[in-house]
């Protein structure tokens, strides 16, 4: 890795003339209550400055692996010293070797882990402790149970690839991914293949072996795991061990419940699909809609989107909705009972809430429900207005981004990314009103480091977006003047403020 020396556009100005600082790069914490900079001193000093606080000057800054633990609480990055690198965590320096890789927080903040090279190997550090030597680590491979008690990774030896799970490492295989932790981190899973023989391992324990292993399942919670295999030229769902009778042409990703008691997947036979809930079969559709398939939080509750000739159907428990000439994924709310979904007919969008249809727009997006379910929001376009509708009222905007409402998790207030057209200039607006200015130079830059490939994947930058939205509207909350009356107040007219 190598210090980043290149300013991004509007962001690398000299903040004064000569040989004065220069900002290479920054950002904020995932909380956003703590900002970053990269800055540059003369030709050859680059430091690390948080919430205002300089760190020490190194010969260059790795900008592409500085990492925040998920809290914000924790900063490590790369720097460069005396010809080699090393991780500075919460201004502390690791031990020096001659290239840092991917750094990774577990999911509490409270480990760390990198890749680093020393005399032409491969390790991964972790609190102090070094695991074995490789000649490579897969790319993305390091994973942290939910808990952040088990950690695991990929190495590379020649032509052979190993699983270190725990610090213990795995058998050969000749190709090995997928790996990763249950819900609950009681068990790890990854796919494997040993010549032509391709394997599932749950717990250390290999698979029968089968053509191939398209995925790998385990439940939320539990120990029930699904398994999608390819034998003689079909797709068969393995669910607990037991094979399922009749092969497919394709399976799509499996679903369990939060609990694990229930399991979904849509497959497909020739030109017809179905779905399959908890063994039974479903009805024939000509299509499934991708990704549509959803468990309510208690798993009771199942839906999903299908379309048979040209009529689009939601399917809740088994009983096909009205037709329509296009639908959205179908929306459960975090509790209680509030069901949702878009749809449209003819020129009419409108969203159907517990089986009400709402108002007509041109243009709607996917509903997001109150934590409680009371209350639930929407973009929507109605000729050349952007709106937000909350609750049944609307604010004008000149552009909403998809993909950003979030409720407060009090429930109590929405927030959205917003355009201002005259200004030019995004905001994070909060119930209804532009409430403080977003830098899209900052988006820019995160977006820079994420790799192509995932860059180019709109639900990736989706989540992106409503988190750091959802943590704009809880820092502006809890630090000010509108966590208090003055913003409980300026709700929408007709939108309940309270639980």
């Amino acid at each position: 890795m190598t210090a980043s020396r290149r300013a991004l556009p509007l962001v690398g100005l000299l903040l004064a003339a000569g040989c004065a600082p220069r900002l290479v790069w920054y950002g904020k914490s995932p909380d956003r209550r703590h900002a970053v900079e990269v800055v540059e001193r003369g030709t050859s000093r680059q430091l690390v400055r948080a919430d205002g606080k300089d760190g020490a000057e190194y010969a260059g800054i790795g900008v592409d692996g500085l990492a925040w633990s998920p809290d914000g609480a924790h900063l490590a990055y790369p720097a460069q010293r005396g010809g080699g690198w090393i991780v500075v965590r919460d201004g502390r320096e690791g031990p020096a070797f001659a290239g840092i890789g991917a750094l990774l927080w577990s999911p509490t903040g409270e480990r760390l882990a990198y890749a680093a090279s020393r005399a032409g190997s491969w390790l991964v550090a972790q609190d102090g402790r070094e695991g074995p030597p490789f000649e490579a680590l897969m790319a993305r491979s390091l994973v942290y149970s939910r808990d952040g008690r088990r950690f695991a990774y990929v190495g590379r030896r020649g032509e052979r690839s190993f699983a270190v799970i725990d610090g213990v490492v795995g058998p050969a295989y000749d190709g090995l991914g997928g790996l990763r932790f249950s819900a609950d981190g009681r068990r790890v899973v990854y796919m494997a293949r040993r010549g032509a023989a391709a394997y599932a391992v749950l717990d250390g324990v290999e698979s029968p072996a089968y053509e191939a292993v398209a995925e790998i399942a385990p439940s939320p919670a539990g120990a029930r795991t699904a398994l999608a295999v390819k034998r003689a030229g079909r797709w068969y769902a393995v669910v607990d061990g037991v094979e399922n009778d009749e092969g497919f042409d394709r399976l799509s990703p499996f679903l369990f419940s939060a609990s694990g008691a229930r399991l979904a997947y849509a497959a497909r036979r020739g030109r017809e699909e179905l779905v399959v809930t908890d063994g039974v079969r479903g009805p024939s559709w000509d299509a499934v809609m991708p990704g549509s398939l959803v468990f309510d939080a208690t798993g009771r509750r199942f839906a999903y989107a299908a379309r048979r000739g040209a009529d689009w159907h939601v399917v809740l428990e088994g009983r096909e909705g009205p037709p329509y000439d296009e639908v959205g994924p179908p929306v459960f709310a975090e509790t209680g009972a509030a069901f949702g979904h878009v749809a449209s007919r003819g020129s009419s969008s409108f969203a159907v809430v517990d089986g009400a249809a709402g108002p007509s727009y041109a243009w709607i997006g996917q509903i997001v429900f109150r934590p409680d379910g009371r209350e639930h929001a929407y973009a929507a376009r109605r000729g050349d207005r952007t709106l937000l509708v909350r609750g049944g009222a609307e604010s004008a905007f000149d552009l909403v981004m998809e993909g950003t409402l979030v409720y407060s998790r009090d429930g109590r207030h929405l927030a959205c990314l917003a355009g201002d057209a005259r200004e030019g200039k995004l905001h994070v607006a909060i119930d209804g009103r532009l409430a403080r200015p977003f830098d899209h130079e900052e988006l820019t830059a995160a977006l820079g480091r994420i790799p192509l490939a995932e860059r180019l994947l709109v639900r990736r930058d989706d989540d992106t977006l409503r988190r750091w939205i959802a943590a704009e509207l809880e820092a502006t909350l809890a630090g000010s003047p509108l966590a208090g009356s003055t913003l409980a107040g300026s709700t929408l007219a007709g939108s309940p403020s309270g639980p």
